[in-house]
Parts: C-alpha cells; sequence; structure tokens
C-alpha cells in the first residue's frame, strides 16, 4: 500500500531533476513499495521525450512520467499529479529540491499522531533560506522581509502570520 505520493513538477528542469530524484532515493527511509514518485512535466514535447528517455533509461518504470497537456502552471501541474496520486499522503516539491536526511517515517509518523495537522514545510537551505514567507496582509512595512527572514533562521514560524513556501510541502 502506497503512503507517500512524491509529486514534482517540472518546466525545462532536466538539470535538476536526476539529483532530486537520487537525493529522494538516497535519504528514503520507507519501503520502496510505501512511496511513488509522479513528475508532472510542463515542457515542450521535445524537452519531455528527452526527459522520459533518459528517467526511462535510469529507473525504468520505477518513475511515472506525466506530460502535461497544457502548461497552466505550477499549481496545476500539482493538481494533474495529485488527481493520480495513491498515496494517503502527498509530498509537493521542486524538482531542485535536495534531500538531506531521512525524513520521510517522521513526517507519516507526525501526521499519523496528531489528527489536526494538515500540512508540513520543508526547512530551505540555499538562497534566502525562506522556508516560509510573509502573508501579504501582513507586508506593510520595510522590516516584515528583514522580520520574516529573522525568524526563518530561528526557525519561528506564526501561522496567523506566515505561509509556507511551496518548494516542498507534505500534505495529508
Amino acid at each position: 500500500m502506497i503512503q507517500l505520493s512524491i509529486i514534482i513538477v517540472t518546466y525545462n528542469s532536466l538539470q535538476y531533476i536526476f539529483n532530486c530524484i537520487e537525493s529522494i532515493y538516497e535519504f528514503n527511509d520507507l519501503d520502496e513499495s510505501k512511496f511513488e514518485i509522479i513528475i508532472v512535466d510542463n515542457s515542450s514535447i521535445e524537452n519531455f521525450t528527452e526527459m522520459s528517455r533518459l528517467l526511462f533509461d535510469k529507473y525504468k518504470n520505477r518513475i511515472q512520467l506525466i506530460r502535461n497537456e497544457e502548461n497552466k502552471g505550477f499549481g496545476q501541474g500539482n493538481n494533474v499529479g495529485i488527481k493520480i496520486a495513491k498515496g494517503k499522503y502527498v509530498c509537493l516539491s521542486n524538482p531542485d529540491i535536495l534531500f538531506r536526511v531521512p525524513v520521510f517515517q517522521k513526517v507519516l509518523k507526525l501526521f499519523q499522531d496528531n489528527k489536526d495537522l494538515a500540512m508540513i514545510g520543508g526547512k530551505q537551505i540555499g538562497g534566502r533560506n525562506s522556508s516560509f514567507l510573509n502573508r501579504p496582509e501582513y507586508d506593510f512595512f520595510v522590516f516584515t522581509a528583514i522580520l520574516s527572514d529573522f525568524l526563518n533562521i530561528i526557525n519561528l514560524y506564526f501561522q496567523n502570520y506566515f505561509y509556507l513556501s511551496g518548494a516542498l510541502l507534505f500534505i495529508d
């Protein structure tokens, strides 16, 4: 029984996707039969064809690759993946995400132990390190961004004032 569906939406992301997938397998702490990887590609047919060939050569049928007929963006691409996902829980990941530690068992246990928990965001390292961002209605003065950056550093999140970054989300 699949517990976790990992959905990755790509757009001309061939340079990132293999490192992302390799990090999933390297730091996977679930039995391989308990998770699935679904890639929804928003790229042109030429890019899709190349990605399809390379993914099949390396992973055979371990990864499900879907060509999105029309690129309507990141959110719509995730919805395409969610519609076919078989897992009770879903992980939405950008193609440039690299897992650094095993997290899947811990995330599933958090969901199972707390029925009120709907979403878990991943800690981002690199770039701005923004694991969460200001909700627009609270982004009203110049110090908000500085405060948000500081709170990201110390891992202090207030759900009424921030929203989780969409780069890596786990959803029940």
